[in-house]
């Protein structure tokens, strides 16, 4: 009799933490589909080549099922101080996996939005407050590409605390003030990015041939070359 309640309770083990790894792998899968995730085999199979999701992945399923398993003994056999403590510990884990991947396929949903060229003035204004608050340089730099923003945004974002945004408004835009403004940057990138834009006057690339930095020197050099 001790023999078979032994091999029912081992069942039962077994079903639970079966169970629980089923929710724990449909709940980090909602946290995708959620944020935008496209579920096809293709996408899953990539996901999973991929370490570092992968071992996320594993802690995040395993931290769960123990969670879940040690909830189902507590409300099964009564509240013992230590599984609660051990299902807080699990649960904690599960959620400090989680919240990074939700910012990250957060800010990734941001960085997408700001590549749509058929946004209105207000949407581009509230996608640049949006990637200012979150301080997501991908999404504010991928607006500066946008051909369709509008030039209150763009002057907003040559203004940038990032380098890197500014750096991309070089690029990118058609504006004179801004083109001269940004000649003048602290930032010897930013300024050789003036330098490679074919729409910056020639005096403002002229003038950085004298620049004190030697790539912004002969990048403004082999552009003036180029355009002759």
């Amino acid at each position: 009799m001790k023999l078979i309640n032994n091999i029912q309770k081992l069942k039962n083990r077994i079903w639970i933490s079966i169970i629980s790894g089923i929710l724990a792998s449909l709940s980090y899968l909602s946290i995708f589909v959620i944020n935008g995730f496209e579920v096809t085999i293709f996408n899953l199979f990539i996901a999973l080549q991929i370490p570092d999701y992968l071992l996320k992945i594993f802690l995040f399923i395993a931290a769960l099922v123990f969670s879940l398993t040690s909830l189902f003994v507590i409300v099964r056999h009564g509240f013992k101080k230590g599984l609660i403590i051990q299902s807080l510990i699990f649960l904690t884990i599960s959620v400090l996996i989680a919240i990074p991947e939700i910012k990250k396929n957060q800010d990734y949903r941001l960085f997408q939005k700001t590549a749509n060229e058929s946004l209105s003035a207000y949407e581009f204004a509230e996608l640049f407050i949006k990637a200012t608050e979150k301080e997501n340089i991908s999404a504010l730099s991928n607006l500066a590409r946008n051909k369709s923003l509008p030039d209150s945004i763009e002057i907003k974002l040559s203004h940038s605390k990032y380098p890197d945004v500014r750096q991309v408004v070089a690029w990118s835009t058609d504006s004179k003030d801004i083109l001269i403004k940004l000649s003048e940057d602290d930032y010897s990138k930013v300024r050789a990015a003036v330098a490679t834009n074919k729409l910056t006057p020639i005096e403002i690339v002229g003038s950085l041939q004298n620049d004190e930095n030697e790539i912004v020197r002969n990048t403004a050099f082999a552009m003036i070359k180029a355009r002759q």
